[in-house]
């Protein structure tokens, strides 16, 4: 992972912060995070547990991953929540790291991850989880 400087954290939380204000900045901040993090895009997704309803509210890099995947793999996407030991108690700070904290039977044989997300390269995604509530996840 790479190191971020505290300027730059502060930079980027900064522009967090004008996102609630201002929504339409989200793909440009997730485009400078994702950079920042070395990551290949950035979604904030609402996904309903109990009817595998899946809403992209907003997204860099994303658009037609992010609408195929759900429209193809919505219940194997909540199953991967489902399946998370205690996603409403970890730490704020501590993100879901689906190679650590999913078992490896739910999401290595999922068409999901066999069809969609290796062939692209994708080996592991991290997630922070800024919604939590029994029936239903907010990931960034």
């Amino acid at each position: 992972m790479p190191v971020i400087s505290p300027e730059r954290l502060s930079t980027l939380i900064g522009r967090i912060y004008d996102c609630v204000i201002e929504p339409d900045l989200w793909p440009q901040t997730m485009r400078e995070i994702s950079q920042d993090l070395r990551c290949l895009n950035g979604t904030i997704l609402l996904v309903d547990l109990n009817h595998s309803r899946h809403r992209v509210v907003a997204n860099w890099n994303a658009e037609e991953f992010a609408r195929r995947s759900i429209a193809q793999h919505a219940e194997e996407i909540t199953a991967i929540y489902r399946s998370t030991p205690n996603p409403m108690h970890n730490p704020l700070d501590e993100p879901l790291v689906v190679s650590r904290d999913v078992p490896e039977a739910v999401y290595s044989n999922m068409p999901y991850y066999t069809e969609m997300l290796k062939p692209m390269g994708i080996c592991d995604t991290l997630q922070s989880i800024v919604l939590r509530d029994t029936n239903r996840v907010g990931v960034f």
